[in-house]
């Protein structure tokens, strides 16, 4: 029996819609520029006060470049759908290629499920407490309290997440059309927030900041005090600024996550070698740009060790906070320029990056489980592509249904509370480079095959499989920092480790049952893994 024959049909059904902007575009979109913003001036200045955030996000980049020049490589050598997936079961052994894969997928749902209901708990909670004190008003104020309820957040997740599915499934283009308008609304919320740390003064922070929340018992000095008091200092000691310093790094390599997933929908992708090259660098470089350049005014204008204290205060110490009051830039630039139209743009644009972000996940897990069910791992209805829209109707239906159990057990369950992206992240890449390492030597059929820029040497060893080494070497550091830095991904503890094992070892359980049901139907599934599957 062909591998032909044994995948569900000839063709995928999928088309080549996607050139390399609407790829960076989408890879941007999973990073998420405007909550990341919000977290590289609160969260790495809370957890790691003494740390250079220039170096950490620049460290943090450099070192996601190797991972992402090693996938635009490994996409170009085979374009389809699937990434790892389809990497690692073409390469070594399809039961591994799925297991990895499945780990990583329905892990990624159950985090959209974690970070979707930021619309209402974070955009629009600071939403509400920026208007709220611009016009007095301490309903606005209580409002922003109760969207930061399980309820709200949960409803408002559930009123994007309907449309968003909708539009996917019903045109891609109009998808790609929602990436782009995000990013530019996005873009400029993010140039109003920088151009007024720019040409504001430190003088005129502190006394807007007093002025609009010493009436909720908030001064300036005062969380500076309290913060202090509570133990959060920067360090001057060469040795404390290199620890924090690199915990930062460890965590922004986390926070740049997505800039590569073009890998996965890579047989949907124009000029599938150029979209992956420019669109990978291009959306991580971007997001790099995007918090650097804004670094030294807020530097100068709020101070990072203000920032520090606000980011303390705010996750460690919430009744010396008053009211938990958003210690965000957003919120903070809203202060200086109190103007309800500013602020609204502000937040929207915030939101509209939260927006781009599940349809971000969705993209890239509904091409993988696509992926497996045309391979007949999982029943072939999920690889049904409207035929009039190409888009994998089921599997978007399916990423989208595991994503609200996700919100579901983030929102009203501890479920989750013991997983660590971190570590689940690097558990998965960590097959994935080793595979591309040994890639020259497993297929060397489907290697020599692949386009020039992919199989490049130094020397005689393969380019491939030198950046699969230095990725695999800094996927071990990244896993030690994760470790050693529960502010990177999280709880650590056992049960972190056996959350992953036990989505590995499950995925290892669903193969086997497909590889049986399969036989019982006369179809050897694993005849389909011998070459690249059809376009």
């Amino acid at each position: 029996m062909s591998a032909k024959r044994v995948v569900v049909r000839e063709a995928s059904g999928l088309v080549r819609q996607i050139n390399w902007v609407d790829n960076m575009l989408i890879g941007l979109a999973c990073i998420s520029i405007g909550p990341g913003f919000m977290w590289v001036f609160t969260w790495m200045p809370a957890f790691w006060p003494s740390g250079n955030l220039f170096l950490s996000l620049t460290l943090g980049a450099i070192g996601c470049s190797f991972q992402g020049i090693m996938y635009v490589l490994m996409g170009t050598a085979m374009p389809r759908s699937g990434g790892d997936y389809t990497f690692i079961s073409r390469i070594y052994k399809p039961w591994l290629g799925f297991m990895e894969n499945w780990t990583l997928i329905i892990y990624a749902c159950l985090v959209i499920g974690t970070v979707a209901p930021m619309m209402s708990n974070l955009v629009l909670f600071g939403g509400f407490w920026s208007w709220g004190v611009m016009t007095g008003n301490s309903a606005l104020i209580g409002t922003a309290k109760w969207l930061l309820t399980p309820l709200p957040c949960f409803l408002i997740t559930m009123a994007t997440y309907v449309p968003a599915m909708l539009i996917m499934i019903f045109s891609l283009k109009a998808t790609l059309k929602i990436f782009q308008a995000a990013t530019v609304i996005g873009m400029i919320s993010w140039g109003i927030v920088t151009v007024i740390f720019a040409v504001s003064s430190r003088e005129a922070f502190v006394s807007a900041f007093n002025s609009n929340l010493s009436p909720l018992g908030v001064t300036y000095q005062g969380v500076i005090d309290v913060a202090r008091a509570s133990g959060q200092m920067a360090s001057t000691d060469f040795w404390k600024v290199a620890s924090d310093t690199l915990g930062g790094m460890f965590y922004t390599f986390f926070m740049y996550y997505g800039y590569y997933i073009g890998a996965f929908y890579a047989g949907e992708l124009k000029e599938a070698g150029k979209s992956l090259l420019y669109g990978t660098m291009g959306a991580l470089w971007w997001a790099w740009a995007a918090y650097v350049i804004p670094l030294p005014f807020i530097a100068k204008t709020i101070g990072l060790d203000f920032m520090s204290y606000a980011g303390y205060m705010f996750y460690f110490n919430p009744t010396g906070w008053a009211a938990n009051i958003p210690p965000y830039p957003q919120f903070f630039a809203s202060l200086l320029y109190p103007n309800p139209i500013l602020a609204f743009i502000m937040w929207f644009g915030t939101g509209a990056w939260v927006i781009s972000l599940e349809l971000s996940y969705w993209m890239f897990i509904s091409r993988c489980m696509f992926a497996w069910s045309f391979d007949r791992i999982m029943p072939e209805k999920l690889a049904y592509v409207s035929p009039k829209y190409h888009t994998p109707v089921v599997t978007i239906i399916i990423s989208t249904l595991i994503s609200i159990v996700g919100v579901y057990l983030s929102l009203y369950t501890g479920a989750l509370v013991f997983s660590n992206m971190a570590i689940n992240m690097s558990f998965c890449w960590l097959i994935a480079t080793i595979v591309a390492i040994a890639f020259p030597k497993l297929k060397p059929e489907i290697y020599k095959a692949a386009p020039r820029v992919v199989t490049w040497k130094i020397g005689s060893i393969p380019g491939i499989s030198i950046l699969g080494s230095i990725t695999s070497g800094i996927l071990i550091f990244v896993i030690w920092g994760a470790i050693q830095y529960p502010g990177v991904g999280g709880y650590v503890s056992w049960k972190t480790f056996a959350f992953v094992l036990f989505l590995f070892f499950a995925g290892g359980i669903v193969y086997l049952i497909s590889k049986y049901v399969r036989k019982r139907q006369g179809i050897d599934i694993e005849l389909a893994f011998s070459e690249i599957p059809p376009e």
